[in-house]
Formats: C-alpha cells, structure tokens, sequence
C-alpha cells in the first residue's frame, strides 16, 4: 500500500511539474528579446555614452506570454550604458502589463536587478522583488516616490492546464470572465455618469458610458456628447470606432489630461455612428499654445515626418517647440509614415509628453506635395578633415551625420547631463567627461557652444575642468568628428587637441571695477593679456597659463 501510494505522489509530482511554464525576458541582451531591439533602433540619450529604446510602444512576447509598459515621470525604456551593458528602466507612476497565454494562468514572477523596488500589483502578493498569486493578467505600478528601476530580467511561471483558477475579483482586463467578477463581491458600486461628471470629479473611481471615436494601439478615445476622455488599455483590444462601450475603473493624468488607466473594464454595448468635427488647422504658433494648455480637439497639421524607432513625429514650420507625435499607429496608419515625408495628420490631440509633444490619436495621415514620401535630400558632407570655428562647427553639424574636423575655441564649461538645463559655465566645472568650446570665452549660452565628448585617458586628464580648471578660457585646437552629442551638435572620436597659446583674458579688474595696471617681464606697460606668462598685474606677480 505504501509502495503504491508512493508511486501515485510520484507522479502526481511529475505532473504537477510539467504543467508548470515559464517565460524569461532577459534585458540584458535585448537582440534576444521578441521583438529584437538591435543597437540601431537604440537613440542617444542626454546621458553621456548612453543610448536608450522607447518601449511603451512594444509589446514583447516569450512564450506565448506578453509584457507592455506605460511610460511613468520619465519614458520606460530599454538602458545601454557607456560601458556596453544593457538593463530596463522604468520610473515612478510607470505601469507594466504582464499576461499569460490564451487560457493560461500566471503564478509567479520574479523581477531581477539591481534596483527594483516601490512597486505593487492589482491582485496576488508583492513580497520584494517577487510576485506570486493566481492570475490572467498581472499589472505593476510604480510608486509616486520610486527611484529609477533596472531591470536585467523578468522571469513569469504560469500554467496552461487548467488546474490553477484565476483569483476572484482579479482586477479584470476588460474581456471575458474579469468583465464580470468583482460586481456585487464586496466592492464598491460605481455610479455610471457622463464624461463631462468623470472630468470634473478628476482622478479617482469612475464609470460612464459612450462611443468609440479613434482609436490606436494601446486603447481607444470616447465621447458622449457632453465630453470626450481617453480609455488607455495597454494594448490594442480590438474596440473600433462606432463601438458603443461602458467604461469603469480609475481614472488619472497623464500628459495635462484625464483618462481611464489599463486596469479598467470596457464593455461592448452595441453600434453607433461616428462623425467628425471640422478639423481645426493647428499651424506652428498654435501648437507652441496647445503645450501650455492641452485639451482634446480634433485637429489637421501638415509638417516633416521623422521615424525614429517606434517613434513618429512631425516638424511644424514655425513651430519654437512643439513637435506632432503620432501615437502608437494602427496598421493602416502606419502605410502612410515614411521617413522623410511631407505628411498631412488628421486626429484627436491627446495630450503633451516631455514639455514639448503633442500627442495626437490619428485618424487619418494623406503624404502631401511634389513627390511627398520620398527621402528628401541629403546635404553634402565634407569627407575630409576642414578647419571650423565653433559656430561654423555648429553651422556644418548634420543630424545622423559624422564630419571630420579640427575646430578651434575657447573652453568655456562642461554639460551635467542636458545642455539647456545644466551647463556649467566656468572654471568650476564639476563633469569631466566633456567640455564646453564657443568662439565667445565670455559667454554663458550653450547654444554658442559646441560640447565636446571627452575620451578617457591623456585628452580627457589634459583638457577637463575638474582637473585643470586653469584652462578656463585658454583657446585649444581639437581634432575630432561634428556628430550628435547630448542630442545637439558636438564634438566627438576626439584624437588630437593643442592649446592655441592665448587666453580670453583682455583685462584684469579691481573690486571696484576699474581695470588694473598690467606689465610684461620686461617692465612694458600692456592693455591687456593676450598670452601665456607672467605680470605684473597692480604690483603683484600674476600667472597666465
């Protein structure tokens, strides 16, 4: 007996075993990802040596098992640092969409890395860097205060079987069983109000009812006559417009405007008929406002279309900021966007991301003008090494482009980590990876400088601040390539520098502003110091490196 009810645990235990599944997202070589993210998909960051993929736009796969995020305080994206090694980073109010296949179950899921933390899930049990519990769908969020996240991977344990049963009151996906769990189970009951009601009460638990006017890959837009708000589920869940629809789950801000997050439950009620407003022609300046006060409009604006990755977006003539960004596309959409092109955007704006996109659910994109989609032209790029100064550098700069060059300038300051917000003007410099050159050595406007990436070694210990803040102002000749850096033009493949032997000392002042008395070694009074050396500067000794 004992021999037989051995042998039946033992098998029950091999069962039990290979009903067990599991997926691996390794970050850390993401050409093996689903789908591959190969280094030319990866674009400079701001980071010095750093480059990054978008991912809120990706759904990756492993068997049969899916993972999307939303982007949280900074775009949740795939990290290669300076070093060559590659990690996830996602940040606080960031959301991740983890779902097993069709009838499957997840159990478990493990996060490795060596910063995951501040996050929580809508059903199962969080304990440190694990989760375990019994689900279809599990979605992490972030919390408000959560450092940045690194990511190496995510391992998920599901089941296909059917032994394991979802837990009740899941927190649904909007389809099959979890649309109707949770109701009448200790819950809440939400009142179903107008859009116009959800919008004014602001963020919380909402329901309201109306029709699907646009949608695109991760959700759909709704109105109901009295407001529209946007229902983003994470991925594309087959809602289409016409599609008359209840919505209930919490609503929250993103990009200055409400909309229902991708916990929600949508339900299917029947069909309606869907016509669109005039379309407001939105030139440069007016969508420069729309940045300052974001709301949705069903609008036209007609510019150059970059493709950059999963991103898309447009350049306004006359636009001083903001840029069109097509919103996770539909197929039909996509047809239509051709780097290079002319195109003409039709559709709902959504909202502004990193202070300078309007985001916008395109309805409809026509490619406009004299052979619109073709690659335009290309400008001509000097193959041999020229002479610039730092604003002929600046003038000769070509996006995606490398031009050989020697240019020459005063060294001025370095950048932290985004020129328009941090550079560092003088000798107190505290980066040493890169410095600041302009013609000007007086000036304090990084857009009359060109930023120079630093190797390490001889150039970087010769030329940095930190270690020599005596070459603040010296004029130094360097030997590089004009490319992108810090997403503007740089400087870059630095081989070679020479100090020029002059400074950008014209004169030595007093505390009370008058200029002081300058002589050279030779006793010969001077107006200014134009080189290297020692004087005599008010009667005493003064070195000029």
């Amino acid at each position: 007996m004992k021999r037989f009810l051995l042998s039946v645990f033992c098998i029950l235990s091999i069962m039990s075993y290979a009903v067990a599944d599991e997926a691996k997202f390794d970050f850390t070589a993401p050409s093996g990802l689903t789908p591959s993210i190969t280094d030319e998909l990866f674009t400079a960051t701001t980071t010095e040596g750093a480059y990054e993929f978008g991912t809120s736009a990706t759904t990756f796969t492993n068997n049969g098992v899916s993972l999307n995020t939303t982007d949280g305080s900074t775009n949740s994206r795939i990290w290669k640092a300076a070093s060559g090694k590659y990690d996830f980073r996602i940040y606080k109010t960031a959301t991740m969409t983890i779902a097993a296949p069709e009838g499957g179950v997840i159990t478990a899921i493990a996060f490795d890395g060596s910063a995951v933390s501040s996050f929580s899930a809508n059903s199962g049990t969080v304990d440190g860097k694990n989760w375990t519990g019994a689900a279809t769908s599990v979605v992490f969020t972030w919390a408000d205060n959560a450092k940045t996240q690194k990511i190496n991977t995510i391992t998920v344990t599901f089941s296909t079987d059917g032994s394991v049963t979802p837990d009740q009151g899941e927190g649904g996906e909007g389809e099959g069983e979890g649309e109707g769990e949770g109701e009448g189970e200790g819950e809440t009951e939400v009142t179903v109000t107008t859009i116009a009601e959800v919008l004014a009460a602001g963020e919380g638990e909402a329901a309201t009812k109306g029709t699907v006017i646009a949608t695109y890959a991760r959700g759909f837009l709704m109105n109901d006559g009295t407001g529209s708000i946007l229902v983003y589920l994470g991925s594309d869940k087959g809602f289409a417009a016409g599609d008359a629809v209840t919505v209930s789950g919490k609503t929250s801000v993103y990009g200055g405007l409400l909309q229902f997050d991708n916990t929600s439950v949508v339900e299917k009620t029947g069909t309606a008929t869907v016509e669109h407003p005039t379309a407001t022609v939105m030139d440069g300046a007016a969508m420069d406002a729309y940045l300052a006060a974001p709301s949705i409009q069903y609008v036209e604006y007609t510019g150059t279309l970059t493709v950059n990755g999963s991103y898309n977006n447009v350049a306004v003539e006359g636009a001083a900021t903001a840029i069109g960004s097509i919103q996770y596309p539909q197929d039909a959409i996509k047809a239509n966007l051709t780097n290079g092109a002319v195109i003409k955007v039709t559709g709902y704006t959504i909202g502004v991301s990193s202070g300078k996109y309007m985001n916008t659910m395109a309805v409809k994109v026509e490619v406009v003008g004299e052979g619109g989609g073709e690659e335009p032209e290309e400008p001509e790029v000097p193959t041999e090494t020229q002479n610039y100064t730092v604003a002929e550098a600046l003038a000769a700069y070509v996006d995606g482009q490398q031009i050989p060059a020697i240019v020459t300038g005063y060294i001025v300051g370095a950048v932290k980590s985004a020129p328009e917000k941090d550079s560092q003007f003088g000798a107190d410099a505290t980066v040493a990876t890169n410095i600041l050159i302009s013609d000007n050595p007086d000036t304090n406007d990084y857009t009359e400088c060109l930023i120079v990436q630093l190797p390490s070694g001889d150039i970087r210990s010769a030329l940095n601040l930190v270690d020599n803040p005596g070459n603040y102002k010296k004029q130094v000749k360097i030997t590089g390539s004009v490319e992108k850096y810090f997403r503007v033009a740089g400087l870059k493949t630095v081989t070679a520098y020479e100090f020029t032997g002059t400074t950008g000392i014209s004169e030595v002042k007093g505390e009370n502003g008058n200029v002081k008395t300058i002589f050279d070694l030779t006793g010969r009074k001077v107006n200014s110091i134009s080189a290297p050396g020692i004087y005599i500067v008010n009667g005493k000794k003064v070195l000029v490196k």
